[in-house]
């Protein structure tokens, strides 16, 4: 019998080598012909995207599309480049092909146009690049994790969160993130009122207090044949750094929705993020 070290796949940090720039490149060009116009750019992220910093010998990419419900459609021509189709794969509105089987070799994060991941990656990916100090901790970090945690990446990756979310909040990111959205149609009415009411020239999205009650204010006007309370419980919010949570409880019928749809202000304090949430009939915040 296989034992589960046998299974999993041992995690490499090795230094960076100068030929990952240009396998991603080349890798590029075929996805972007396998996913056709609907593709806008591919970015290089990751570890592999920083010179001078060791990582996992896996690229990571970022192709942008215009609709990411068009990318199913694309996974044969992706299974025919030697991707396999993983789905959301626990990140919502994302599509993520893996290549390589258990010798990893790329990830595709597939987002659409004016998902802040993609910002957050890029501005990850940017400041680690011009930051040496930054750079040179990261790269330790890793080793230690993969020293510690040789096949367990769940753990390997947890060790990571905080310097991430430190690095998140150097960078500058402050953007809402989406949560979850129960059906196709509650998702794109928020896609909808997200492009028309937050989005910026660069396709990011900002969050103000006349924001937020606009934001909520559309979401119970939509909802309002089937709202039936409104639960705000806010924690200083704009006043101090402490977390904010906005919860809608709706009822569709007599049914609770589990989640109508999800924003997250992305505005770290410490080892904590301030969220605005519609959630769960249990409260289920995220942190």
């Amino acid at each position: 019998m296989m034992s589960v070290k046998q299974k999993q796949r041992l995690i490499e940090v090795v230094p960076y080598d100068f030929n990952w720039p240009l396998q991603f490149e080349q890798e590029a060009k075929k996805i972007k012909k396998a996913l056709g116009n609907n593709c806008i750019e591919i970015h290089h992220i990751g570890s592999t995207s920083v010179p001078d910093l060791a990582a996992k010998p896996i690229i990571d990419m970022i192709p942008v599309v215009l609709e990411l419900d068009k990318v199913d459609s694309a996974n044969a021509a992706m299974q025919a480049l030697g991707y396999e189709a993983k789905g959301e794969y626990g990140i919502l509105f994302r599509r993520y092909f893996q290549k390589g089987d258990n010798l990893r070799t790329h990830h595709a994060h597939i987002f659409e146009l004016g998902n802040p991941e993609i910002e957050r990656h890029l501005k990850f990916r940017n400041w680690m690049r011009a930051h040496p100090d930054d750079r040179k901790a990261y790269a330790h970090l890793k080793k230690e994790l993969a020293h510690q945690y040789p096949y367990d990446i769940t753990a390997y990756c947890l060790g990571k969160e905080n310097f991430i979310t430190a690095i998140d909040k150097k960078a500058g990111f402050n953007g809402l993130r989406m949560v979850k959205a129960l059906t196709a149609r509650e998702w794109n009415k928020v896609r909808h009122f997200r492009q028309f009411y937050f989005l910026t020239k660069q396709g990011f999205l900002t969050l103000t207090p006349g924001l937020l009650s606009m934001m909520l204010m559309f979401i119970l006007s939509y909802f309002k044949e089937v709202a039936t309370s409104l639960v705000m419980p806010i924690c200083n919010y704009g006043h101090t750094k402490e977390p904010l949570c906005v919860s809608l409880l709706l009822m569709r019928q007599k049914e609770t929705i589990d989640t109508v749809a999800g924003f997250w202000h992305y505005v770290n304090s410490g080892s904590k993020a301030k969220g605005i949430i519609v959630c769960t009939s249990s409260h289920h915040q995220m942190h």
